[in-house]
């Protein structure tokens, strides 16, 4: 667990996010009939869902923007209290929305301004409508939490505790617990092991085990769709060709399909840089599926794994450079 690999986490959850943006939602075959292999960062502005929104060259989305208000949040809380650190991310999740809520998840834009408009962060999360909180919203922002729980030295049931809260304060369901446990679990792993070290084995057993924590959590809201059990297939979807990754599990934004078609083609090459490109170029929720996808591979690998030239484009470079030294310094 080294600086380096803390600040290429963050490096890989922006530049995932930056390289998956302009596609987003495209499936394999559409991103290869318009743009061939996608491994340079594109217009942003040919999205669909940022055509009302000003767009940068090597612009980020939610997945970066809400990984550092989460950051900022556990480092500014001071405090291993739990409503002291929530207190603190919810701050942080207003002040990002009185930025932009460009291409934040229906979800998560709902429970922020809930938090905005003076709701605890206990109850924001809270819907009528029964679609709300199955999105990768979870996930896509929680990779700091495995660092500053490594840090501090988090008991297991902290950890549970603080994700579970995490999730409640916008994904109010069993299933976010459950990805959002599996993501810090998996994040953890890389963190912790030396490449030459990694195990795909090992990988899915830590993540299911702690996904599977989250079955305690909102019972209420359990769907017949099991993300733990699939989760568990990862390891041998893995060895399948990406296509047909793609066409069993899909990667669209519901998590059910989004976390386990980025670990799925993570690790198929846990240690290559041309894994970041397989996660865009594979279609479906490309932003945050290579964000989630860059975390890993930059916990795992170090800075080195991913091109200097396309780091340096990134308008957010300083900014996730700065919030990685921060929390590792915090």
């Amino acid at each position: 667990m080294t600086r380096d690999r803390l600040i290429a986490m963050y490096s890989g959850i922006a530049l995932g996010d930056a390289l998956g943006l302009p596609v987003e939602t495209l499936t394999l075959d559409q991103i290869r009939e318009h743009y061939g292999r996608v491994e340079s960062l594109l217009d942003p502005s040919v999205n669909v869902f940022l055509q009302n929104h000003p767009t940068e060259f090597g612009m980020i989305s939610d997945d970066t923007q809400l990984s550092v208000a989460v950051s900022r949040g556990l480092e500014g809380a001071k405090s291993r209290h739990l409503d002291v650190i929530m207190e603190k991310i919810a701050s942080e999740h207003v002040s990002e929305l009185e930025k932009t809520d460009r291409g934040w998840g229906g979800s998560t834009k709902d429970a922020v301004r809930r938090l905005r408009d003076g709701c605890s962060w206990r109850d924001s999360g809270k819907s009528e409508r029964a679609d709300r909180g199955f999105g990768n919203g979870i996930p896509m922002k929680i990779a700091p939490v495995a660092f500053w729980a490594l840090k501090n030295e988090l008991p297991r049931q902290e950890i549970i505790e603080l994700v579970a809260a995490i999730a409640a304060m916008s994904h109010r369901t069993s299933m976010a617990v459950s990805a959002g446990l599996a993501h810090v679990a998996a994040v953890t792993y890389c963190l912790c092991t030396p490449p030459e070290e990694f195990s795909t084995q090992d990988f899915v057993r830590l993540v299911v085990e702690f996904s599977r924590e989250g079955r305690a959590y909102l019972p209420e809201t359990a769907v017949p769709d099991d993300i733990s059990e699939r989760l568990a297939q990862v390891g041998v979807l893995a060895a399948l060709p990406l296509p047909e990754i793609m066409r069993e599990l899909k990667g669209g934004c519901y998590v059910y399909e989004s976390l386990p078609a980025t670990y799925a083609l993570f690790l198929k090459a846990p240690k290559a840089q041309s894994t970041l490109f397989d996660l865009v170029n594979a279609g479906g929720d490309t932003d945050s599926n290579a964000s989630m996808g860059g975390a890993l591979l930059g916990a795992l690998n170090g800075g080195a794994i991913f091109p200097a030239p396309l780091l340096e484009q990134l308008p957010i470079r300083d900014t996730i450079t700065l919030v990685g030294n921060n929390l590792f310094d915090s």
